[in-house]
């Protein structure tokens, strides 16, 4: 810890210490995407417990549309109480060599992960390249925790959308849904 990455090295025990991933992106989650689906086809293999209502297919084309089955392996950044706007997130992913997410990987990745939330992470999952204007402002796609200990829906996720201004990383509890280039 004497060197010159000691405070690094630091961090990384601290997280290690919290029983948090050291190392944003190195997880990943295997995910299918199935093209073919309508969004409301891929709404309901979520099975999630509320759908915002300004999730349509106006708001949201299918941006692979015609596209067939196809396999990635998502990963979930987080940037550690730093605070970033939406812009600035993406700059940061595209640095580390990703790209964000978008809304037919974010309900995939729900329909394949719908216990996620049953293990005691309580985290939202924002899609940042699915945005759409709602009222005139700009929003983005999640997943969000249900906070419930209720079994008949806790591990389950709700279909929100967040005002795409939002300034993310004050607190531990937001991960972008990314995939390498």
């Amino acid at each position: 810890l004497q060197g010159p990455n000691g405070k690094e090295w630091l961090e990384v025990l601290k997280k290690l210490n919290r029983k948090e991933n050291p190392w944003p992106g190195k997880d990943y989650f295997p995910i299918t995407v199935d093209y073919s689906l309508s969004l409301a086809q891929m709404i309901a293999l979520g099975k999630y417990y509320k759908v915002n209502s300004d999730i349509t297919e106006e708001k949201f084309p299918m941006k692979r549309k015609g596209e067939r089955i196809k396999d990635f392996s998502a990963h979930l950044i987080g940037f550690d109480r730093r605070k970033l706007s939406s812009d600035k997130a993406i700059e940061e992913l595209d640095k580390m060599g990703f790209r964000p997410g978008m809304l037919e990987e974010l309900l995939a990745f729900g329909a394949a992960y719908p216990g996620m939330q049953g293990d005691g992470q309580r985290n939202f999952i924002v899609a940042l390249d699915s945005r759409c204007e709602v009222r005139g402002e700009p929003r983005v796609a999640c997943l969000s925790p249900i906070a419930s200990y209720s079994p008949e829906i806790d591990g389950t996720w709700l279909l929100e959308l967040e005002w795409g201004k939002t300034i993310w990383g004050t607190t531990n509890d937001h991960h972008f849904l990314a995939f390498r280039k």
